[in-house]
């Protein structure tokens, strides 16, 4: 029977991206609705919230790369 570690792996990978995506664009959206009265701290809250959010979103986009080329060989 074959090793379907790689495949688990890579699901795993792609589920934490899709994850991690939807949470980046529902932090931007949130920070694009903030109206021009908004205070500096709320607007700050919102920008640091939804950077950390890309980086994760990036972070884990690059593991899935890894884990393709990994597997699956070449350039993902």
């Amino acid at each position: 029977m074959s090793d379907i570690r790689p495949v688990v792996e890579i699901k795993e990978a792609c589920a934490l991206l899709i994850a991690a995506e939807k949470a980046s664009e529902h932090a931007c959206t949130v920070r694009a609705a903030l109206d021009a009265g908004t205070s500096r701290a709320r607007i700050t809250t919102a920008n640091a919230r939804w950077s950390r959010a890309a980086e994760y979103r990036d972070r884990r986009e690059a593991t899935l790369r890894e884990l393709m080329e990994k597997y699956l060989g070449g350039s993902a």
